[in-house]
């Protein structure tokens, strides 16, 4: 996954965010107060000065801003450095190896002030314990919010160019997921801040076939 993907999946997600992966630190602490954002993504460099640093620039960012959500996108593979960066209280650790259709589900459970863990960062620390608001796919979060603005599952395959049994699996997937039910359920959801966030989505943000979700 590129970054220039990532920061696409933000932009169509609607969030607003700043990325650091630059040596300026002291310029971009300083732009960074005037900045009204949800996100702070942060790319770390491998070597053990530089990732101290990131650290450390955390932990001001923790203080100096305590409601902006901090993000760590990384190539890191060394399983003490990614500890380092696990131990510190992050919204999440993704790793760059994860696809980009995984993404909008990261950040969506973030956005829900949930833990995220990418499957790489949890395969590498050896995680047991994963996520119980697991993650929804591009593909999944689209249908499921035609689903949820009461399009007919025959009008979500026509518009997607997929087959009904496809939209059904997506739907079907979804549901479990995020542990309903039934459509009482469904129903439900759309009260909850990540149903009216999912229904906010419009047709065309999330551009399916650039991420091949399907």
């Amino acid at each position: 996954m590129s970054t220039i993907g990532f920061e696409y999946l933000l932009s169509c997600m609607s969030l607003d965010y700043v990325l650091y992966h630059s040596n300026n630190l002291a310029e971009f602490k300083k732009n960074l107060i005037n900045e009204d954002i949800q996100f702070i993504v942060i790319e770390p460099f491998r070597a053990d000065k530089a990732l101290l640093q990131v650290i450390d620039f955390i932990h001001w960012i923790k203080k100096t801003l305590p409601d902006v959500k901090i993000v760590i996108l990384t190539k890191i593979k060394n399983k003490a450095e990614l500890k380092l960066l696990y131990n510190i209280n992050i919204h999440a650790l993704i790793s760059k190896k994860e696809h980009l259709c995984e993404m909008s589900g990261f950040m969506m459970q973030a956005l829900e002030n949930i833990r995220v863990f990418s499957p790489y960062i949890n395969k590498v620390l050896n995680n047991k314990v994963r996520s119980t608001h697991p993650f929804l796919t591009d593909s999944e979060l689209i249908v499921l919010n035609y689903f949820l603005r009461g399009v007919t599952q025959k009008k979500i395959a026509d518009l997607t160019k997929r087959s009904v049994k496809t939209i059904s699996c997506h739907k079907r997937n979804a549901m479990r997921k995020l542990g309903m039910k039934g459509n009482t359920d469904l129903v439900a959801f759309v009260k909850t801040s990540l149903g009216n966030r999912l229904l906010n989505y419009q047709d065309g943000e999330i551009p399916v076939r650039d991420f091949e979700c399907f």
